[in-house]
């Protein structure tokens, strides 16, 4: 009695599993009717494919990375449960980091005012394991068996999402105010080397971390910032500093004229690897790669050109910052993808640049004497439109890519479980 007791209920589960999987694959695909703008199509069958059989290939010469880092990073994802996804491990990252920014934002309301000792400490905590779990979900995604495609997609966008929550925090901890040298400060030192490295992997296949780069050495560097302010204040980046005989500068400002020289260097090697594998390979991937800059490019053009011919980064520094971020986000999202699904090539153009060069049109407008559009719900509009825009294509992507691998985002256990 026990063993036909045991079949039937063995039988029943078996159906149950079949009925399961045929009712989720019937509401799935009664979504996609309703759903039209949520679940349009992002790629091809081929690029499907090719995404399964993506592979990354990259290494980190860092030093600070193989002489200190790996090795803790090695130890401490052994304390990580192995029912926790790999994406959950870069979102608690992401959270880390954001929570303290906004924090610090209700204290610093324009990048100028000293804020507590302990909200710098709390950035400072923030950011150590945003970078520690920013290494530990890779090593998660081994460990569990549940690396996919879409981990690398995640971990990518969180990182180009942290060039603004991080850049402003910098900048608000050494008080650069709302002024040019915010934006400066996060260009040079996040979007810029950002945006280059990914175009880099996207051509020659592999992402390379140099010797010294931001994902190491940057974000320790931005951690002492926070722990020197933290227990010693922010007076010291107010400590001016002669450059020319007509020309003072607070010290935290004159740390842009540092970040210079080390992001230059680094995004011309960036090209220079293109340019090598171009030669190398007898083809025309060089310029194609100047031509896949240009909607950064215009991006850069029209985030100076917009602070430039207004007052807008002066009143509503978090809102423009934000907006430009937003635009960036699709344009190096847009990359990322296209490297791991095979896209042959990159557009000339991004309509996310569009919302910014309306701004710098109307600042233009209105700086002539001209008739233009209020300011502040301009922005706002840019801001929510952009941010809308981006979630859907993220929304699409992932499910597009969960139903086709069977996996979900943030749990081990597949999509039919």
């Amino acid at each position: 009695m026990d063993v036909l007791k045991g079949g039937y209920e063995l039988s029943q589960e078996f159906f149950s599993q079949r009925f399961r999987k045929r009712l989720g694959r019937r509401n799935r695909a009664g979504r996609r009717k309703h759903d039209a703008l949520l679940y349009s199509e992002s790629f091809t069958e081929s690029e499907l494919t090719a995404l399964c059989n993506y592979k990354g290939k990259g290494c980190d010469r860092s030093i600070t990375y193989k002489y200190v880092m790996s090795k803790l990073y090695d130890q401490a994802v052994k304390w990580l449960p192995m029912w926790l996804a790999p994406n959950a491990v870069t979102l608690i990252g992401l959270c880390f980091v954001l929570v303290p920014h906004i924090v610090l934002s209700f204290y610093a309301p324009t990048l100028s005012e000293e804020a507590p000792g302990w909200v710098y400490l709390l950035n400072f905590i923030g950011l150590f394991m945003y970078m520690l779990l920013d290494n530990l979900d890779g090593r998660q995604a081994r460990r569990t068996g549940a690396a996919s495609p879409l981990g690398h997609m995640f971990d990518h966008t969180c990182d180009a999402i942290n060039v603004a929550i991080t850049g402003l925090t910098v900048a608000s901890t050494l008080r650069l105010g709302n002024n040019i040298y915010t934006l400066l400060l996060i260009w040079f030192f996040g979007m810029s080397v950002f945006f280059t490295a990914t175009i880099e992997e996207f051509y020659t296949g592999s992402l390379v971390l140099r010797e010294i780069n931001g994902a190491n050495e940057g974000l320790l560097t931005m951690q002492g910032f926070y722990l020197f302010s933290a227990i010693f204040g922010t007076g010291l980046w107010m400590t001016p500093v002669q450059i020319t005989s007509s020309w003072v500068l607070p010290l935290g400002k004159c740390v842009i004229f540092l970040v210079v020289p080390v992001s230059m260097p680094t995004i011309a090697a960036n090209y220079y690897a293109i340019w090598r594998v171009s030669k190398k390979s007898d083809s025309k991937i060089f310029y194609e790669s100047l031509s896949g800059s240009i909607p950064f490019a215009i991006c850069t053009v029209a985030m100076f050109g917009w602070a430039a011919s207004s007052s807008v980064l002066e009143t509503y520094p978090f809102l423009y910052i934000w907006a430009c971020e937003f635009a960036f986000l699709h344009i190096v999202s847009y990359v990322i993808v296209s490297h791991l699904c095979g896209r042959p090539n990159l557009p000339s153009f991004s309509f996310m640049v569009f919302p910014l060069i309306l701004g710098l049109a109307n600042a233009v407008i209105a700086k002539l004497g001209a008739e233009s559009v209020l300011e502040l719900p301009l922005l706002f509009g840019v801001v929510i439109i952009s941010a809308v825009v981006n979630a859907i294509q993220a929304y699409r992507i992932a499910r597009q890519i969960c139903e086709h691998l069977n996996i979900r985002v943030f749990s081990i256990s597949k999509l039919d479980e």
